[in-house]
């Protein structure tokens, strides 16, 4: 791991390795054109790896909902 976590508390490094996936996934999917906020993009992410009942599928008719709203 990071040697920078080390003297940490668990609780903290995994909130940090958290925010550090979220927001690197999210910049790098601005930098391709995706319009999602951080907080939807930790939405899905969060949501795909929980198996969340509500499934990918309905993830995607919720980030749809959204970009028409904000349309």
């Amino acid at each position: 791991m990071f040697a920078f976590l080390q003297d940490l508390d668990n609780d903290i490094c995994d909130a940090l390795l958290v925010q550090l996936r979220n927001l690197w996934t999210h910049t790098s999917t601005a930098i391709e054109g995706n319009t999602l906020t951080l907080g939807e993009t930790a939405f899905v992410l969060i949501s795909s790896r929980s198996g969340n009942p509500h499934g990918p599928e309905n993830i995607y008719y919720y980030l749809t909902r959204v970009n028409r709203k904000s349309a």
